[in-house]
């Protein structure tokens, strides 16, 4: 028999990939994390059998004959990082995107103990980054592409121990979009896709900017009064001067050497604490305690005000009397907030920052072009089944 999945929106983030399976209220996070490791590794990777609740912890696959780490047990060895540095991740031509897909297919199966090794998705959508996208002749041909390699049969195989199991995919339709655009239809519209009739009234009169912090990128998007889609080319920038991750990693391998032993580790380190307002390392083998947080805050407030300068000139300034409003979000917004908020109010009275200045709080920015994708595809299989 084959399971169908009528729905899966996934975005393949630097750290995260988050998944939305069946317009489900429960997001799939798994680290984005991936390492091929040799076969004689793998064969004797797990002890015992991982059970299932722990699978998403213990991703071991196989996939045309290579094996690979993915996840929690990929992000706890050195080597994983690799896509973190001072090149861009291309997503379109890397293959970690395509071992995430595979990986979130098969926690789905475990957790949710479908024994059916044939899968159909009827509708996979995906995106891609604002910089991919300008690189290209047109935006429609990079996504295009990227659509299209997702749209087969895939093959692989569960190799993590007690849930050994042979899997093929078949994606029927596959869809791929504009990272940061898509966050436009979370905002515009509520999750049953009725308008969101504060949002519109909020930018009804101004110039808006979606300012999406990722771990790599600062995505921007113009949109016109009343939230209305860009005219051209030039509405789309980004940022690529001062990534979140790199910034880590100049951190970690700088004063923080001594106390994370990847980026990753520090970059989960600030995740848990950033609410607290304090950053109190512990050492794990001694109970020792350190206190980090005056070194980290102010890391954290000067790459705050280099971001600033460079989101206020991305776009030209318009005519007298009218002025941008600026909408952030994505991964990183909510560790950054407090220090955003703090250089706005250096520059400007708490008014006007009030007015022209949005932060999307917690799991709304970190999910806002996931919640977007997934309207869009609500909204494409509403007119299907019409």
């Amino acid at each position: 028999m084959t399971h169908v999945i009528k729905t899966l929106n996934s975005d393949f983030g630097n750290s995260i990939t988050a998944s939305i399976i069946n317009h489900s209220k429960d997001i799939m996070e798994i680290p984005t994390a991936v390492l091929e490791i040799p076969q004689r590794v793998a064969e004797g990777y797990f002890p015992d059998k991982v059970d299932a609740e722990d699978f998403r912890n213990a991703i071991l696959i196989k996939v045309d004959g290579k094996y690979y780490l993915v996840g929690k047990a990929a992000a706890l060895k050195i080597g994983n990082d690799r896509h973190i540095g001072f090149d861009l991740h291309k997503k379109s031509s890397s293959h970690i995107p395509y071992i995430m897909f595979l990986s979130t297919i098969a926690n789905y199966l475990v957790e949710n103990q479908i024994d059916e090794n044939n899968i159909e998705i009827e509708r996979f959508s995906t995106m891609l980054p604002i910089f991919e996208l300008l690189e290209a002749d047109t935006f429609n041909q990079k996504l295009n592409e990227m659509a299209e390699k997702f749209l087969k049969e895939h093959k692989f195989e569960i190799v993590t121990a007690g849930h050994e199991r042979e899997v093929t995919v078949n994606v029927k339709r596959s869809k791929c979009y504009s990272e940061s655009y898509v966050a436009k239809f979370a905002i515009q519209y509520k999750s049953d896709l009725t308008l969101n009739e504060d949002a519109v009234q909020r930018y009804a009169n101004h110039h808006t900017i979606l300012v999406d912090i990722g771990g790599g990128t600062y995505d921007l998007v113009h949109l016109y009064p009343g939230l209305k889609k860009p005219k051209s080319k030039d509405d789309f920038k980004t940022i690529t001067d001062i990534p979140y991750l790199r910034k880590l990693k100049e951190m970690r391998e700088g004063k923080l050497r001594a106390y994370f032993q990847s980026v990753r580790e520090l970059e989960g380190f600030i995740v848990r604490n950033y609410q607290k307002g304090k950053f109190e390392w512990i050492n794990g083998k001694t109970g020792e305690k350190e206190d980090l947080t005056e070194y980290i805050k102010a890391e954290l407030k000067e790459y705050s005000e280099q971001a600033l300068e460079l989101v206020e000139d991305a776009f030209p300034r318009l005519e007298q009397g009218q002025t941008y409003k600026y909408l952030y979000f994505g991964g990183v917004t909510p560790v950054l907030t407090s220090g955003l908020k703090e250089c706005l109010n250096e520059k400007f009275s708490p008014e006007f920052v009030e007015e022209h200045y949005h932060f999307e709080p917690g799991k709304s920015a970190r999910f806002l072009n996931l919640y977007g994708l997934d309207n869009i595809s609500k909204n494409e299989m509403k007119q299907v089944s019409a």
